[in-house]
């Protein structure tokens, strides 16, 4: 039988960057509670999802690797992290202070095809505080690559896309919060192309004009806090799921399943 040869990865993240990539974490930890990264010398892809057989939801981030991480060495291949209860991990990386450099050491084996590794432990350090953290396995949570991903969300293939102002989607937020025993939202667009947000029977809000008309889609509202707050904030819908697009971020979120109301 041939040994499994355990190999390390050390590098520090950088002291500016910690708190966005805190912030991120803790976004993606409110989709769902495992984490996955995939580790490359230019990009790091990091997301969460919900669903197995179908994604029901799914976020993501891709940061530049060497703006966020100081590598001490050239990673080869993708690394990939996968971090289980990702919510308690990131209440812990909370707890690091950034007055000292922040090291973290990943234990990893390469895959039987060589084509990466994943990781089997990491430990942050910074000061007299080490976090500790076990890595999950494969069968976790599903691998998607950046060019598998890329290719999915492909804005050629949306059907139609619309724009809600920052005014109202913080509306939304407060009505969906105010009548919270309701799961779903109403998406339509009307004969005259007016695009409106409602919850049966309680509210609506018209919040665009597009070209299209006569469209009707139903979403879970439950991850309205995961969209990212701009002026203008762009949805588009594909076939079977809406994306919220912004810089560095994707949400899509399925309307394919029949929610219960």
């Amino acid at each position: 039988m041939s040994q499994i040869t355990t190999l390390k990865l050390n590098f520090t993240i950088k002291s500016d960057k910690f708190d966005d990539l805190i912030s991120k974490l803790e976004d993606l930890s409110k989709i769902g509670d495992v984490l996955k990264f995939k580790m490359d010398n230019e990009d790091t892809l990091i997301y969460s999802m919900v669903g197995e057989n179908m994604i029901l939801a799914f976020k993501n981030y891709v940061i530049k690797t060497k703006d966020y991480f100081q590598l001490n060495e050239e990673i080869d291949n993708t690394l990939d992290m996968i971090i289980p209860m990702s919510k308690k991990f990131v209440k812990n990386l909370g707890l690091i202070k950034k007055d000292s450099p922040i090291k973290v050491d990943v234990s990893w084996r390469e895959n039987d095809d060589n084509t990466g590794g994943s990781a089997r432990f990491i430990q942050i350090k910074s000061g007299k505080f080490k976090v500790s953290q076990p890595c999950g396995e494969e069968s976790e949570i599903r691998n998607i690559p950046k060019d598998a991903l890329e290719k999915k969300l492909n804005l050629s293939a949306k059907k139609w896309s619309f724009i809600i102002k920052k005014t109202d989607f913080d509306d939304i937020k407060k009505l969906s919060s105010i009548n919270s025993e309701g799961k779903i939202l109403n998406l339509t667009v009307d004969s005259d192309g007016r695009v409106i947000l409602s919850e049966s029977s309680v509210w609506e809000l018209e919040v665009d004009q597009i070209s299209s008309s006569d469209k009707s889609i139903i979403f879970s509202k439950s991850y309205l806090g995961n969209i990212n707050d701009k002026d203008e904030i762009e949805f588009h819908v594909f076939e079977s799921f809406i994306l919220n697009k912004d810089g560095s971020s994707n949400l899509m979120i399925s309307f394919e399943t029949q929610f219960d109301d």
